[in-house]
């Protein structure tokens, strides 16, 4: 008997490792977004394995994760023992729940047994010499692992630990379907900033950290991230990314002296103080909460609805993490802001863009996205009027500006694509690439496909055109449609999504007295 019930995409997701268990695989990886209820999963994998007579290795680092499980355990009444400093080790139980560091720790003890069905959290660490021991000796048939980011550090595959991927978008549960579903906050991208990062050395792969913190903590690169914060950062709960200790501190000071409630946290922060710190930031006493890595993972804070990137970095991993502390869901929560300081929006694109991951141990995973806009030396729109980043139209989503050239300064050698709501850095004579009317012809039959698979009107497809065009379709009626393009739906979700959110907005200011 289960107490809780399945998301659609959580058992789909559950089929489709028990699918690859059947085809052979005794190693499977599962990619699930930040906040797709992973614990569930778990819960789910655990219970069926009791009831089928297995014996289950639960592993994870995050101790909030494994009490979470413990809980289920308890909830379900399945005889389980615990693995971690304070509790007494029972290990004739067939569920072992386990602190990793713990586990590491206990390896040359007595109890160690092999299980039938091994869980990893947060597998994109188990390439670390000391996860990868445990896995081996608690090992005995199944490894299932689970992570939002399924690479290295450095972007590499797992394919040297893990026979299987299941993606999210195999089974319904990308961050853009997630976020379709009101299981993720929506993100709005601000990039007021580009760090200089020239001559600063790559050392593992990323960024030399010292060399890092120098830049950082020089000009405009720290002086503005307040004054961004109390322009774009709409005085929400916040979690700041810095490239060091120092980096940091000097960060939480400005915004003491700004008369911001701040903390900084780093590895050394005891944890008694460490708590106290994240209960205060959860109950709103602090405001700001300054970080140099310690919470890109580990911790879950819904009511942070705003992230400062002011850590460079190479890894799409770190980006794709910081931005996943400020996708929960929460009461009263409509959408989340990354302020980015680091050129991450430029260097890596949006996180939702990033739908497929890959096994191979040799390439780096990218957004594929990206990686075209770079090969076309184009951006993202970072609208001149409100600095808000997007793609895919002219017209800025959040406060309606067409860009022009002229907005853009008149020493920028560039062109506007119409059609891509991209800023192309050009060389050439052109400076506005508008969209062709073929172009538009053909975005006109595919929403008009979109309105009759949905149930639309012909309003809804003229407004849908309109705010692509920021024109309305003459002489377009009559045009045969045609299929719709993944492109164009995913167009069409993004903004439908903007105005189910603004129409909350408006509603809950409609409320207050």
């Amino acid at each position: 008997m289960s107490i809780y019930t399945l998301r659609p995409y959580q058992q789909r997701a559950l089929n489709e490792i028990r699918k690859a268990i059947v085809e052979g695989h005794k190693s499977i990886l599962l990619q699930a977004p930040t906040a797709a209820g992973k614990s569930v999963m778990f819960a789910e994998i655990i219970r069926s394995a009791y009831e089928k007579g297995k014996t289950v290795f639960f592993g994870v680092h995050r101790q909030e994760i494994l009490y979470q499980v413990i809980r289920y355990m308890e909830k379900l009444n399945i005889p389980h023992g615990v693995i971690k400093s304070g509790y007494k080790h029972e290990d004739w139980h067939p569920v072992q729940l386990a602190s990793l560091q713990t586990a590491y720790r206990r390896l040359s003890g007595p109890y160690v047994t092999e299980a039938d069905i091994v869980i990893q959290d947060e597998c994109h660490r188990s390439t670390a010499k000391t996860y990868l021991e445990v896995l081996q000796k608690h090992q005995k048939n199944i490894l299932i692992g689970f992570s939002a980011t399924p690479t290295r550090k450095s972007g590499k595959g797992l394919g040297t630990l893990f026979t299987k991927l299941i993606n999210g978008k195999d089974y319904g549960a990308s961050i853009i379907e997630l976020t379709n579903q009101g299981y993720l906050a929506p993100l709005r991208y601000i990039a007021p900033i580009i760090p200089k990062l020239d001559g600063i050395p790559t050392v593992g792969g990323d960024y030399s950290l010292s060399g890092l913190e120098t830049v950082m903590l020089q000009g405009k690169l720290i002086d503005d991230i307040v004054g961004n914060w109390f322009k774009y950062g709409e005085y929400r709960q916040t979690i700041v990314f810095a490239t060091g200790v120092k980096h940091s501190i000097a960060i939480r000071d400005l915004f003491i002296k700004a008369g911001v409630a701040s903390a900084h946290v780093d590895g050394t922060t005891i944890d008694d103080e460490r708590s106290a710190i994240l209960d205060a930031f959860k109950a709103g006493d602090i405001q700001v909460l300054c970080n140099c890595e310690i919470y890109t993972e580990g911790v879950d804070l819904p009511n942070a609805s705003c992230m400062i990137m002011a850590r460079p970095t190479k890894s799409l991993t770190l980006w794709m993490q910081a931005c996943g502390r400020i996708m929960r869901i929460s009461p009263g929560k409509v959408d989340a802001i990354v302020i980015d300081h680091a050129g991450c929006c430029y260097e890596h694109g949006f996180v939702h863009e990033i739908t497929k991951w890959e096994l191979d141990s040799h390439t780096r995973t990218s957004n594929s996205n990206n990686d075209a806009r770079k090969s076309r030396n184009s951006q993202p729109i970072s609208c001149p009027a409100c600095n808000n980043l997007y793609t895919g139209q002219l017209r800025c989503p959040m406060c309606g500006n067409i860009p022009v050239k002229a907005q853009f300064g008149q020493d920028k050698d560039i062109y506007i694509d119409g059609i891509l709501g991209e800023v192309v850095l050009s060389t050439g004579k052109a400076k506005v690439r508008l969209p062709t009317l073929a172009e538009k012809k053909d975005w006109f039959q595919q929403i008009k496909n979109y309105q009759f698979a949905h149930g639309k009107n012909d309003h809804w497809t003229e407004r849908f055109y309109f705010e692509k065009f920021s024109e309305w379709p003459k002489g377009m009626k009559n045009l045969p449609i045609k299929e719709t393009s993944p492109e164009v739906a995913s167009w069409i979700k993004s903004r439908q999504i903007r105005y189910a959110k603004g129409k909350g907005k408006a509603k809950a200011k409609g409320a207050t007295p």
